[in-house]
C-alpha cells in the first residue's frame, strides 16, 4: 500500500510526464511539416489543397512570432531593430529551406531618397494644397506627416537598403517568372499630429509581420515540392519610405523581366486584421485583391492575372474570400511594377470596408489584435493559387 508521499511522487511524475509528452507532441506537430513523395509535383487541384492545407495554423503563428520577437521596438530603416530584421528572414529562410532547393541572395542598394521625396511632396500638392484651407486641422496634420517624411528621408541619405531573395528554379519553364513580395520594413504615427514615432515601440505584427510570415511560410512549401515555373519571393526594405525597395528592384531586373516571360508580381500586405463589429458589411473574411482602374494601361494584365488567382484561390479555403477591386490602390510596392508596364496586384485586408485604423502605422499593432482564422486563410488562399499559377491548374 502507497504512503501519502508516494502517491504523490507518483502524481507528480505522471503530471511530469504528461506534460513533457504534450511538449514532444506540440514541438513536433509545429515543427514537422512534410509532403508525401507522390506531392512532391502535384497533378491537380486536388492534391495542391492538400499540400497547401496540411500547413497547420500552428506554425504560422510561430513563423509570426519568431518573425517579430527579433526586432524591438521596431523594424524602421535606420535602427538596429531594422537591421535585425533583415538577418531574421535570411536565418528563417535557411531554417524553412536548409537542404538549398532554393536559392537566397541579397540585392544591396542605395535608395532613391529624391525620388521619395518627390513622391511625398506630389501627393501633399495634389491632394492637399489648394483644396484644404490652410488654417484646416487637416491641412496642418498632412503638412506636419509631408514634412517629417521628408526630413526623415533626408536623416537616411546613405543608409543602403536590403532586398532579399529566395528564389525557386523552374524545372520545365524557368523563363516563366512569379514573384511573391512583401516588405519587412515599418513605421509608426502620432494619431493625431502624424509626428513619426521613431523611438516607440511598434509591433508591426499586421504591417506587415503577417505578409513576412505568409511569404516565409510559402517558401517552406515551396522547398519541399517541384514548380515547372520560377517563383521568386522577395522581402522589400524601405516600403515606409517612399517603396524605394521595390523601386530599386524593379530598375535591376525591368529589363530582365521584359526579356523573360514576366507573369506577374503578388504583393502581400496586412493579411491579419479582420472583425465583424466594425466592418461596415457586417462580414467575417470579406478581404481584397487590388488592382489598377479600368482604362488605364495595364489594367487587363492585372484582371486576367487577378482572375487566375481568384479562381483558384478559392478552392483552397471557405474561410477567406479575396474580392477584386480596381480602383488603382496605391499604398504598396506593386506600384512600382505598374510604373514598369509590368503586371501586379496585392492582397490585402479591406481597406474600405473594415480599414485596421487602430493598428494601422501604430503601437497598438500587436499580435494579439490579429484574426488568425482570417490570416490562416488568407494564406492558404495565396498559397494555393500561386503554386497553381506555377502549374497552369485551373
Amino acid at each position: 500500500m502507497m504512503t501519502m508521499s508516494q502517491k504523490r511522487i507518483s502524481i507528480s511524475m505522471n503530471l511530469n510526464f504528461k506534460l513533457l509528452t504534450l511538449f514532444i507532441v506540440t514541438t513536433f506537430s509545429i515543427s514537422a511539416y512534410q509532403v508525401r513523395p507522390s506531392e512532391m509535383t502535384p497533378q491537380n487541384i486536388t492534391t495542391l489543397k492538400q499540400v497547401v492545407n496540411r500547413y497547420p495554423l500552428s506554425k504560422l503563428k510561430k513563423n509570426l512570432r519568431d518573425f517579430l520577437k527579433c526586432c524591438k521596438p521596431n523594424r524602421m530603416v535606420g535602427t538596429p531593430g531594422h537591421e535585425n530584421a533583415s538577418k531574421r528572414i535570411l536565418e528563417l529562410i535557411n531554417k524553412f529551406d536548409p537542404e538549398k532547393k532554393g536559392i537566397t541572395y541579397v540585392d544591396n542598394f542605395m535608395p532613391d531618397i529624391d525620388s521619395a521625396i518627390a513622391l511625398y511632396r506630389n501627393d501633399f500638392n495634389t491632394l492637399v494644397e489648394g483644396k484644404i484651407p490652410k488654417t484646416n486641422p487637416e491641412y496642418i496634420k498632412w503638412k506636419s506627416l509631408t514634412d517629417q517624411m521628408v526630413f526623415e528621408l533626408n536623416k537616411r541619405r546613405g543608409i543602403k537598403g536590403k532586398n532579399i531573395i529566395w528564389e525557386k528554379k523552374g524545372y520545365l519553364n524557368p523563363d516563366d517568372i512569379i514573384v511573391v513580395a512583401a516588405n519587412f520594413d515599418n513605421v509608426g504615427h502620432n494619431k493625431k499630429t502624424f509626428k513619426i514615432l521613431s523611438k516607440s515601440y511598434l509591433p508591426g505584427a499586421d504591417d506587415n509581420g503577417t505578409g513576412v510570415a505568409a511569404a516565409l511560410s510559402l517558401i517552406e512549401i515551396l522547398s519541399k515540392i517541384k514548380t515547372p515555373k520560377t517563383i521568386r519571393v522577395v522581402f522589400f526594405d524601405f516600403q515606409e519610405f517612399g517603396f524605394l525597395g521595390s523601386k530599386a528592384f524593379i530598375e535591376r531586373y525591368r529589363e530582365d523581366f521584359k526579356k523573360k516571360n514576366f507573369l506577374g508580381m503578388i504583393n502581400l500586405l496586412m493579411l491579419g486584421y479582420d472583425t465583424v463589429d466594425n466592418d461596415l458589411e457586417k462580414k467575417k473574411g470579406n478581404m481584397k485583391l487590388y488592382i489598377r482602374k479600368a482604362g488605364v494601361n495595364g489594367h487587363q494584365e492585372d484582371l486576367k492575372l487577378a482572375n487566375r488567382l481568384v479562381s483558384t484561390g478559392k478552392r483552397m479555403t471557405f474561410s477567406v474570400s479575396f474580392k477584386i477591386e480596381p480602383n488603382g490602390f496605391n499604398q504598396s510596392d506593386h506600384v512600382n511594377f505598374w510604373s514598369a508596364g509590368l503586371p501586379a496586384l496585392t492582397f490585402s485586408q479591406n481597406w474600405e470596408s473594415d480599414f485596421n485604423e487602430k493598428g494601422y502605422h501604430s503601437e497598438n499593432d500587436f499580435v494579439e489584435r490579429l484574426n488568425f482564422s482570417t490570416f490562416y486563410g488568407s494564406f492558404q488562399y495565396i498559397s494555393g493559387a500561386v503554386i497553381s499559377l506555377a502549374y497552369d491548374f485551373l
